[in-house]
């Protein structure tokens, strides 16, 4: 396992970062409204140092948000891990 304590966290949709965490966690908490669907893709994470050296984007799979809640979905990256 890769040592995170000097990285951070970040979420994509696209290429407009929503979210990023503090450097050392490995989840950022990401609120959507209720009903918000994604598909595959849609919303992709990386790992960013200190330096600026950046992870290639990963894909997180489909996900709906049910529609009565706000989801504040915890989202972890894991490197070297294929689909």
């Amino acid at each position: 396992m890769a040592d995170r304590s000097k990285q951070t966290l970040n979420i994509y949709k696209g290429d407009r970062l929503v979210a990023s965490g503090e450097a050392g966690q490995t989840s950022v908490n990401v609120a959507l409204p209720g009903g918000t669907t994604a598909t595959d893709g849609e919303y992709q994470g990386t790992f960013k140092d200190t330096d600026g050296n950046e992870s290639t984007k990963t894909d997180f799979p489909a996900f709906t948000v049910p529609a009565d809640t706000v989801a504040e979905p915890k989202a972890s990256v894991t490197t070297g891990a294929t689909a």
